[in-house]
Parts: structure tokens; C-alpha cells; sequence
């Protein structure tokens, strides 16, 4: 019997109840396929799933359970010395931490994050812990650190082409310096992130975009 298959096969089947919203079904079949994947010692893939277990109950608002998973999963990427995906653990943990408040934590797992994906030269890794870090700098007030790496993270963004992850940049910076009384910068990068947003056709994007750029000309 393929059990490895079988695995995959509830893993799918989570996968759609999340689309459709029943979370409870999706738990239910991820849970099972991720006691298989342990039982099979494919602890790659456990890993991933765990990640995905954690994020379905993040929709859920249940943090004590996502912090649970998130964990489980890094500590298994550290056991397989899987440094991508520590990286990936860590920006997670650091998200999840942001969201609650505890800014300190996050900003220590971002902090964390950055330095792997230094350490592999993961440019994509390192602007998106750039922009975390500066998020995160940004809720404590430290407004000049979270330019300077907002600035760094635009910088590597730009070179890659992730227009996607510039938007939120730029709408960052836009929030910020509205916040500290500069509205022609705030609306300078409000204005490049509605410029990338219709570039990309993305509806979402561009009505986050609309909004820093009606703030700024508050």
C-alpha cells in the first residue's frame, strides 16, 4: 500500500476544505497526513505541513495552537538541517508574534531570519526580513531604523523584480512618514505603490495603494 500517496492524497483533500472554508475538515485531514508523513519519516514534508497546519489555525484565531505547530515545524528543519526552511520558521514565528504584540519576540525571529538567509544568500529572504524587521520597528516608534530598512529591502526588491512585495515597501513607508508629518514622501511612495499595483492588475494592492495615498494627503 502506498501510504506516501495516501498522505498526499489527505494533504489535497485538506487543501480544498480550506478553500471552501470548513477549517475543521481541513485540520482534521492534515492531522492525518501529517501522523503518516511522521510514521514514514519524511520529515521534509511533515515539516512543510506542520507550517500549514499552524497557518489553518491562524485563520482561526487560535495563536496558542499556531505557535505550536510553527515550532514543531522548525524545530524538524533544525533536526534535518534544513536552513531554508529554519528561515521560513522563523519569518513565520516572527509574524505570528507581531500579530499578538510581542513585538521584541518578532523582532528577534525576523533578526534570526535575516541572518540565515544571509548566510545562504537567499536574496529574496533577506529583503523579506528587511521588510518584517521594519514593520516591526515601525509599531515600537523606531522610525529611523525602519527606513533604513525599508530603503534596504526596496533596494534588493527592485534588483529581483518582486513587484509584489515592493507594494507593501512602499505602502509601509507611505504609513510611516505620513505618521511622522513628511506627507510629500508619504505620498511619493504611496504613488509608486499604486504605480506597481496597476502594473500587476492587482485590485487589492491597489486599493491598499489608494488608501496611504489619502492618508498622506491628510
Amino acid at each position: 500500500r502506498d501510504k506516501k500517496g495516501a498522505a498526499q492524497v489527505l494533504n489535497n483533500m485538506g487543501v480544498v476544505y480550506k478553500e471552501i472554508g470548513l477549517t475543521d475538515k481541513a485540520l482534521e485531514h492534515y492531522e492525518k497526513a501529517e501522523a503518516t508523513l511522521a510514521r514514514l519519516g519524511l520529515r521534509h514534508s511533515q515539516a512543510t505541513l506542520l507550517n500549514n497546519i499552524g497557518n489553518t489555525y491562524a485563520s482561526k484565531g487560535e495563536f496558542g495552537k499556531v505557535e505550536e505547530y510553527f515550532k514543531r515545524s522548525l524545530e524538524i528543519r533544525k533536526t534535518i538541517q534544513d536552513r531554508d526552511g529554519i528561515a521560513q520558521s522563523l519569518n513565520n514565528l516572527g509574524l505570528m508574534c507581531s500579530d499578538l504584540g510581542r513585538l521584541d519576540e518578532a523582532y528577534q525571529y525576523h533578526s534570526q531570519s535575516l541572518a540565515i538567509a544571509r548566510e545562504i544568500g537567499d536574496r529574496s529572504g533577506i529583503a523579506l526580513a528587511l521588510l518584517n524587521i521594519a514593520e516591526v520597528e515601525q509599531y515600537r516608534g523606531d522610525c529611523e531604523e525602519a527606513i533604513s530598512h525599508y530603503g534596504e529591502a526596496l533596494v534588493i526588491f527592485n534588483e529581483i523584480g518582486d513587484k509584489q512585495t515592493n507594494i507593501n515597501c512602499h505602502n509601509g513607508l507611505a504609513h510611516l512618514y505620513a505618521d511622522i508629518g513628511e506627507p510629500a514622501k508619504s505620498l511619493g511612495n504611496a504613488s509608486e505603490a499604486l504605480r506597481h499595483s496597476l502594473s500587476i492588475g492587482s485590485k487589492v494592492q491597489e486599493a491598499n495603494s489608494r488608501l496611504s495615498m489619502a492618508r498622506a494627503r491628510l
